[in-house]
């Protein structure tokens, strides 16, 4: 399982960065962690549509920082296209505030940006381990 992170909205930093609602800061701050310090950043506008040669396989786990309602919506608009990797969600307070619709997403974890990342660090860890755990799928030999 690969782990990737999303940020909808384009890096602002540092003439419009608004800490800790930024993107960037928050993918420093996971990078700080040693179970995340090989995160992929997926380039804005990355995920739709999902280039064919695109670097995320089935089953990778996809980080998703969320800043507005906006950025939520238009997630939820495409979440077909996210319905087959794990996705894990940091969330502004105005979206943790404003709405539920995020668990629409089906995420396998929902933090705020105001979270440690440590908590993130658990999540991301113990997914892995389940990942490592799940039996080998049969495959069918033909004759």
């Amino acid at each position: 399982m690969n782990v990737f992170f999303y940020s909808p909205r384009r890096a602002a930093c540092p003439n419009d960065c608004s800490y800790p609602d930024c993107a960037e800061r928050c993918l420093w701050a996971l990078r700080s962690r040693p179970v995340l310090a090989a995160v992929e950043r997926l380039p804005y506008g990355a995920l739709f549509p999902l280039p064919k040669r695109a670097p995320l396989r089935s089953g990778d786990l996809i980080i998703v920082h969320i800043a507005d309602l906006r950025e939520l919506e238009d997630l939820i608009d495409h979440r077909q296209a996210l319905a087959h990797y794990r996705l894990v969600l940091i969330v502004s307070d105005q979206v943790y505030d404003g709405s539920r619709r995020y668990h629409l997403l089906n995420p396998r974890y929902i933090a705020t940006t105001r979270q440690d990342a440590g908590d993130l660090e658990t999540v991301v860890n113990r997914i892995a381990q389940q990942v490592d755990a799940e039996p080998e799928p049969v495959r069918a030999v033909s004759h």
